[in-house]
């Protein structure tokens, strides 16, 4: 069970974006066990723009980044 201490830790840093930031990362990147998704399909699923959907991924997956960039550089 379970993906091991990298999915662990992905699940744990996903958690920490906020509800809707988190779920269109999920919904982009196929973290949402539907496989990714493109922009298109992800904003018309949330009822918001391609633009919005675009920014906040971007803004999303740099927030994970810098989560598991600290993470390695404190193992």
């Amino acid at each position: 069970g379970g993906g091991g201490w990298v999915g662990g830790e992905l699940t744990a840093a996903v958690s920490g974006l906020s509800g809707g930031e988190g779920a269109v990362v999920c919904g982009r990147v196929g973290w949402d066990g539907q496989g990714p998704a493109s922009c298109d399909e992800v904003a018309g699923r949330f009822g918001v723009s391609v633009g919005m959907v675009e920014s906040v991924t971007v803004a999303g997956l740099q927030r994970l980044r810098g989560r598991f960039d600290a993470l390695a550089w404190s193992a």
